[in-house]
């Protein structure tokens, strides 16, 4: 804004502003015109009582000002007066029309009402500058001529002998007047447009946060509509894929196994047996990208029942000895005494568990041992499975976690997997309303524990 009179520097934000506020201007300018028919009119009964021989003039001159006051009022509801230009010039038609009439009363009164009408001035020199709602320079000439008005009158008039001190007086008023009227105006406009800019970027704001929003839910419904796709598609495929990957797995056992006679060459039980394993790791993978799919569309439902802890274990850990042989490990399962039963899903907590003993069992070195264990608390049971593998630092585990991530720098061909294990334990987990907890760090192996709420609400659905 400029500094000399309050107003926005760009004319065209300065238009702006006019325009936005055009509706209050038009108000405050009846306003205006309302309040000085009213006093003019009220004091219409001073000239009455004490206007002695000239009552008939002064009721006359109220006459005439009250009916231009009219007319600017009538003026003020025509269509030509809503813009801002053509109200500026109906404000400062009203302003002057208030200065040459209360000059023109001051004037014709007779000297007991002179002495009291005079310092009306002062009032009338600070409503203008306040009330109507014109910049500091379109009202500035206004009052000036109101002043210089009224200076003439006096010179014309009433100086004369002793009057001249009353004079110099009343010029020191109206300065005080100018100065409080300036101040007045320059602080007012100057609080209207830093309010109407502030405003204007509350709603630009408004509107940006509006279109983000917007952009986001499409976003979101985008990416739901993709989700949703991708999830159909690989429970399609997987479905497509498992009836021929079935077959080939039970070809390959049959070869494998010479059921109907001798195959002849060892080369093709060798060949055999890498197709049906091959096939068994092909159906795991589907297996576990189906179930994924399902929890992350809302499809998968779980079924809780009462397990058998001991069980449930021990099922567990037999799916994992082959691996457990395989890789030289021992596997070591503590259950507690008594272990009372427990709900869970049977399929889904066999899954986990078997995830987490085939993650815990690949990443253990040969020797070395992995702690499978139990704990029930009065609200829960708790799973841990810690092994004596390298461990992971932060930025491994939260990949470990993302489906197909893999903790870089552990994984060999021996341990190389589908990074599908624990992203899915954690859902599973979750599906029953448990947490999945890992505390790794590199040289210390890797705890994972499982925290399952007892009782569990049934039926369980994905949200």
């Amino acid at each position: 804004m400029r500094w000399f009179d309050a107003c926005f520097a760009d004319p065209a934000e300065e238009a702006t502003y006019r325009a936005a506020t055009l509706d209050g201007t038009l108000l405050y300018a009846r306003i205006a015109l309302l309040l000085s028919l009213l006093l003019f009119g009220l004091f219409g009964l001073v000239d009455l009582l004490y206007g002695g021989e000239r009552r008939t003039l002064l009721l006359l001159a109220r006459a005439v000002i009250c009916a231009g006051f009219i007319g600017l009022l009538a003026l003020s509801f025509r269509p030509e007066a809503r813009s801002p230009q053509k109200l500026v010039w109906l404000s400062q038609a009203i302003g002057i029309s208030i200065s040459i009439g209360f000059v023109l009363l001051v004037a014709l009164a007779p000297l007991p009402l002179r002495d009291f009408y005079i310092p009306g001035i002062l009032l009338v020199v600070v409503a203008l500058f306040v009330l109507l709602r014109l910049s500091l320079f379109e009202i500035l000439w206004v009052v000036l001529f109101l002043v210089a008005l009224n200076d003439v009158v006096w010179w014309l008039f009433w100086l004369e002998g002793d009057r001249f001190g009353a004079f110099t007086v009343m010029q020191f008023y109206l300065f005080a007047a100018l100065v409080v009227g300036v101040f007045s105006n320059y602080a007012i406009e100057h609080h209207r447009r830093v309010t109407h800019a502030g405003a204007s970027d509350l709603r630009a704001q408004a509107a940006r946060l509006a279109a983000a929003l917007d952009q986001a839910a499409a976003a979101r419904l985008q990416a739901e509509h993709a989700s949703r796709a991708k999830s159909d598609f690989i429970a399609h495929m997987s479905h497509e894929l498992r009836t021929p990957l079935n077959a080939v797995i039970g070809f390959g056992q049959v070869l494998e196994g010479e059921v109907f006679g001798p195959i002849g060459n060892g080369k093709y039980r060798e060949y055999a047996r890498h197709i049906h394993e091959s096939g068994q790791h092909l159906l795991s993978l589907i297996n576990d990208i189906l179930d994924l799919s399902k929890v992350e569309a809302g499809q998968l439902e779980l079924h809780p029942e009462l397990l058998d802890l001991e069980e449930t274990m021990r099922t567990a850990t037999l799916l994992v000895s082959g691996l457990t042989a395989a890789r030289r490990v021992r596997l070591r399962m503590e259950v507690p005494p008594d272990a009372p039963d427990f709900q869970a899903d049977a399929r889904a907590i066999k899954q986990i568990l078997v995830n987490l003993l085939s993650n815990a069992v690949k990443f253990s070195p040969p020797g070395s041992e992995v702690h499978f264990t139990a704990v029930t608390q009065p609200n829960a049971l708790v799973f841990t499975v810690a092994d004596e593998g390298p461990g992971m630092n932060a930025a491994q585990v939260a990949r470990a976690l993302v489906p197909f991530g893999q903790a870089s720098g552990h994984v060999t061909e021996a341990t190389r997997g589908t990074g599908l294990g624990l992203p899915l334990a954690l859902k599973l987990t979750e599906q029953h309303g448990g947490k999945l907890e890992i505390d790794s760090a590199p040289g210390r192996g890797t705890r994972v524990t499982v925290t399952l709420p007892q009782p569990l609400a049934a039926p369980m659905v994905a949200a």
